[in-house]
């Protein structure tokens, strides 16, 4: 269906409303709009439609039924674009983009355009995707509501969308695929998460061109452009590094060589420490290398399975030497929730070592997270800091005689722990909104801190497990803040909060605060048992 004639040439020129009703009316009316748009038969043989498919079959699975065309957009992205590189074509390359935007409500036969968008509800909007000139890459700057996806989109951010007047607003994360002129896999990826990024940390994003540029400022292979070889590991770090961040570069694999696949055990260790950046909702660019050779993709979230084994584990190491093992949340992730310019955004990324899939955690090398640059201690570190000093709060039940160490190891096989690096203004908001002991809710609200802490949430394991994306329950029994800036780890702890009453033995719980100078408690504030609480969701 076709906008009605009445609205004049320009309107039915720039905005068209089309309906469908499957997946291959949806593809069919995408064709015609590339062939439109390049001037060239659409999806050719030979060429990488797949991340266009998955975005097809991921909207129809929304229930989305009405398509907005949007013609000659200056998508901001591809006009870099275009003035690096293809506007010095000798082929007459457009400049504009085609841009679809999709809904979930019917538009009604012969219906006018700006009739639908003035009653058509803000929580239909699904995003959209902006289609360039190019046609064997044809998916420009993009954004699919994250709730479109299976599971847990953890990096994402708000973005508003302005059509005709009226404001819709998209929340995911921003995709686009490779053109291998302008920017490859690396560059695809890179600008994935900066974009993601972008108004949380000061719009401190690059488009494509300025990737490439930045990438190859010290550091050169091969051609600039067209950038058909990628970029090296140390390109992108490069490239991050010049956009702001302070690019953290892990090797997951340590087999003979870092192209090795990960066995089962390697594949756990490397979720721990991805797990812990994608809940803080820091993007993490992965450099993978699987059969068909080297590629970059971007975690984004995770998928969960409740029914799944608590396999996962954590050491908690106390100063007398006793090892203790807690799950970690990572044991509940059957895969990841990556963007791949190559298969689409919101895909999975299997964690078994057992997947036949190209794209899985095994064939993972190295994890590239974005920290922000006032964030001195990795997630590593982190961890091994926050379960020291719980260590320490459990060396004391023993010395207090509550639990022997058989009591200790049957304690922490009941526990959980998530870390996660969380804003100051979001811990606060938490403890100000959730039902928590007093004591703990007015520190958090009122103590001195950084923008950012690094938290270890202490869960009951078997309602930690129980969580879907409809239903937090609550299970959080304690939680340990560690300050980002600290480069001493015995003044790096701030408070350490336990609320252990009916596993312990004690009538009540606890919460600690710090003397940083002297490295110990300073105050100890007994609360009452009010149960466990629900943990953050930033």
């Amino acid at each position: 269906m076709e906008a009605a004639s009445s609205g004049g040439f320009f309107m039915a020129d720039r905005l068209q409303l089309k309906t469908f009703a499957n997946a291959e009316d949806l593809e069919q009316l995408i064709r015609e709009q590339l062939k439109e748009l390049t001037k060239l038969g659409a999806f050719r043989s030979g060429m990488n439609h797949l991340p266009m498919l998955n975005c097809i079959q991921t909207l129809v699975e929304a229930k989305a039924t009405t398509m907005l065309v949007q013609t000659r957009v200056p998508d901001p992205d591809f006009l870099a674009e275009f003035g690096a590189y293809y506007s010095r074509q000798f082929a007459d390359v457009p400049r504009f983009c085609t841009r679809l935007h999709f809904f979930a409500q019917n538009a009604a036969a012969d219906e006018e355009v700006l009739t639908y968008l003035d009653r058509v509800s803000k929580a239909s909007y699904l995003g959209f995707l902006t289609l360039r000139p190019i046609i064997k890459s044809p998916i420009g700057a993009s954004i699919l509501a994250a709730n479109t996806a299976n599971g847990f989109i953890r990096c994402l951010d708000v973005f508003p969308v302005h059509i005709a007047g009226v404001e819709f607003s998209v929340s995911g994360t921003p995709f686009m695929q490779q053109d291998n002129a302008v920017g490859a896999c690396a560059q695809a990826s890179i600008w994935m998460a900066l974009r993601t990024l972008r108004k949380r940390e000061g719009d401190r994003a690059y488009d494509p061109a300025q990737i490439t540029d930045a990438a190859t400022k010290y550091f050169v292979h091969g051609r600039i452009r067209p950038n058909r070889n990628g970029l090296t590991q140390l390109q992108m770090i490069e490239a991050i590094r010049a956009a702001g961040y302070s690019p953290h570069t892990i090797q997951l694999s340590h087999g003979a060589n870092d192209q090795e696949p990960m066995d089962q055990l390697a594949i756990d260790t490397a979720s721990k420490i991805v797990h812990a950046y994608i809940e803080s909702e820091i993007p993490v660019v992965l450099i993978l290398f699987p059969p068909s050779g080297g590629h970059a993709v971007v975690a984004i979230g995770h998928k969960w399975d409740e029914a799944r084994a608590a396999n996962v584990r954590t050491t908690i190491t106390l100063p007398s030497g006793l090892a203790l093992s807690c799950a970690h949340a990572a044991s509940w992730v059957p895969a990841l929730l990556i963007h791949n310019d190559n298969t689409g955004p919101y895909r999975d990324f299997e964690a078994s070592a057992g997947a036949v899939a190209e794209y899985s955690f095994k064939y993972a090398a190295y994890a590239i997270p974005l920290l922000p640059v006032d964030v001195f201690m990795t997630g590593e570190e982190a961890i091994t800091i926050a379960t020291s000093f719980f260590g320490e709060i459990l060396q004391g039940f023993k010395s207090e005689n509550l639990l022997d160490d058989a009591g200790l190891t049957t304690l922490t096989a009941s526990l959980a722990v998530r870390l996660l690096l969380v804003e100051k203004r979001k811990l606060r908001r938490w403890a100000a909104t959730e039902h928590m002991v007093p004591e703990l809710r007015d520190k958090i609200r009122l103590m001195e801190m950084p923008k950012r802490v690094w938290m270890l949430e202490i869960h009951q394991v078997a309602q930690y497990g129980a969580q879907t994306k409809a239903n937090t329950p609550e299970s959080l029994v304690g939680i340990v803040l560690i300050d980002p800036t600290a480069d001493i780890p015995v003044s790096s702890c701030l408070l350490i909060h336990l609320n252990l009453p009916a596993l312990v033995g004690l009538p009540h719980g606890i919460v600690l605060t710090w003397n940083r100078e002297e490295g110990a408690p300073f105050q100890a504030l007994q609360t009452a048992d009010q149960g466990p609480t629900r943990p953050i969701r930033t």
